[in-house]
């Protein structure tokens, strides 16, 4: 959003982002995730990988000579969709 001279870029989608307090979930409707372990093994699960999104590496404003303002994002992977 434009404020003035400043633009402000939220980026995300949590509550802080859009500005919407996050509301408490209610303890009847909060799904509990249950694990089973067998009883003879002392050993813990093996790490699973986790799928994370692209991440932001750099932000960049830039004027042209014409006065107009540019913003470079440059994320940590290729092809990522900004739209």
């Amino acid at each position: 959003r434009e404020q003035g001279d400043r633009l402000r870029l939220a980026i995300g989608g949590g509550a802080a982002d859009t500005g919407v307090a996050a509301r408490a979930a209610s303890p009847s409707t909060t799904p509990t995730a249950t694990t089973t372990t067998a009883a003879a093994s002392s050993e813990p699960a093996p790490r699973q990988p986790v799928s994370s999104g692209p991440s932001v590496e750099d932000i960049d404003f830039r004027r042209g000579s014409d006065g107009a303002g540019r913003l470079v994002v440059t994320f940590d992977r290729a092809g990522v969709d900004a739209r």
